[in-house]
Parts: structure tokens; sequence; C-alpha cells
């Protein structure tokens, strides 16, 4: 056998294989269906997953935070407060005396219901008289759980009002509210502003 003659040999049976690994079986009909009916199926289920993610509300009204304090029986400061930010949104809580500029921080989440608490704030001592600031922040969206960012955006750009403001470093905007109270000697609280 020649060369030339093996090369037409191998190309018959490579044609062979070919035709055989087409599949005309009587099938191909049948296939063709079932195709179009998973590319459908397909589509309906990323239809249906971006109809649950576009029923997810957007945060469309101002931001809004408001604080209460009260010291406990160790004359520690004990705040709680309440937003229309969404459920599970992390928030830092700072209680600082004025004073000295010592602070004392927590993290919390926001409920369901849209409230928190945090605390108790202050040295073991309890807290002397005096003027305190109290700062409730959001850190920027790239650090709250996914299903926060659905309702502020990935960069918190659904986030509006007065208490908003752009993060450092371009990471988007985040939430900054501030209260400044002043202790008493009847371990009053009197607050002086809330912005």
């Amino acid at each position: 056998m020649t060369l030339q003659r093996a090369f037409q040999v191998m190309g018959v049976v490579l044609v062979g294989l070919m035709l055989l690994g087409c599949g005309s079986d009587g099938e191909t009909e049948d296939d063709e269906p079932a195709g179009e009916e998973q590319q459908a199926m397909g589509a309906s289920v990323d239809d249906q997953q971006s109809e649950a993610t576009s029923d997810v509300p957007v945060m469309s009204e101002a931001v809004v935070i408001e604080t209460e304090a009260r010291l406990d029986n160790r004359r520690q400061m004990q705040v709680s407060g309440t937003t229309n930010l969404p459920e599970g949104a992390q928030l830092q809580v700072m209680v600082e005396r004025e004073s000295s500029r010592v602070r004392w921080r927590s993290r919390v989440n926001v409920s369901a219901e849209g409230d928190f608490e945090a605390g108790p704030f202050g040295p073991g001592s309890g807290l002397p008289d005096g003027m305190y600031l109290i700062e409730v922040s959001m850190p920027p969206a790239n650090v709250q759980p996914a299903s926060v960012r659905e309702r502020i955006g990935e960069r918190g750009e659904h986030l509006e009002g007065e208490l908003v403001r752009e993060a450092n470093h371009g990471l988007g905007y985040e939430v900054r509210y501030r209260s400044q109270i002043e202790l008493g000697d009847q371990r009053s609280i009197r607050y002086i502003d809330g912005s």
C-alpha cells in the first residue's frame, strides 16, 4: 500500500467517524426542541432572579438617625437609637468625653424594627460630669452585608440627606450623625444639639 492510498483510507475512516459523531439516528429533531426548552427555562430562571433582585426597594428617603442616652446604676452610658437604614446595617456608636478626648466604641446592627442599642460606655468608676459627644456612623457599603447593599447601592449611591457624605479614598458614601450632651450633678443628661 502506498502512502497516498493510506492517507485516502484514513480520510474515509475519519469522515465516517465524524458522521457517526453527528448522531444522524433520528434523534436530532428531538434534541433541538429540548435545547430550545433548556434555553427558555434558563431565560425564565434568569428573569425570575432579576425580578427578585428588582423587588428589593432601594433607599429613597433621606437617612434619619435619632439617639437617646441614659445612665445606668454604675453611671455608665447606654445609647439607644432609631433609624430608617435597612435591617442588618452595621453601625459604629462612639461616645467621647470632650474635655479629655477619651473615647468608647461599640459596633451594632440595625434591627428589623429600625432600632439599635449600644453600651455601656465609660470607665468602671462611672462617667464624670461634663460634655460628651455621641457619634453614630455607618461605614461604606463595601463592608455592609449584601442585603444592605441591595437597598443602599454597591457604593451607597442611594443614600441621601444631611447625614450622608462621601467616604475617604473613593469608597462611595457613608453616614455620620452627631449629638452633644451634658451630664449634670443629679445623673441628668441634657441634649445640646443633634446633627
